[in-house]
């Protein structure tokens, strides 16, 4: 467990999971207001965004466990991982018709 509690941290882990949650509830209300919601999609969510970006936060911290050389890496991973899933929320919010300017919550592209 010791490993675990290193390679995450408490606090940072406490707080990407409340940036998680807060981006479903907004990408579910966002969607819904869309008329476009439906289940199937949470779990294409938790496949292609919400587990990746864990596990990269997570291979980011085992790197630097591992080579106390490459510290660096966990904050900057950690950083990434807090603004995107700002950008996302912030986007969401705009889609629920919560006025947020273009250069903090842009729309998505739909390709990607």
């Amino acid at each position: 467990m010791d490993i675990i509690y290193s390679i995450y941290g408490a606090g940072e882990l406490r707080y990407l999971i409340v940036l998680l949650v807060v981006n479903l509830v907004t990408g579910i209300g966002a969607s819904i207001i869309r008329r476009d919601f439906r289940v199937v999609m949470l779990a294409d969510w938790l496949t292609s965004r919400a587990v990746p970006l864990v596990i990269g936060y997570g291979s980011a911290g085992l790197l630097a466990w591992a080579n106390p050389e490459l510290f660096w890496i966990r904050p900057l991973a950690y950083a990434t991982l807090v603004t995107t899933m700002l950008g996302f929320i912030f986007a969401n919010l705009r889609d629920i018709g919560i006025p947020i300017p273009k250069s903090i919550g842009g729309k998505r592209s739909s390709g990607a």
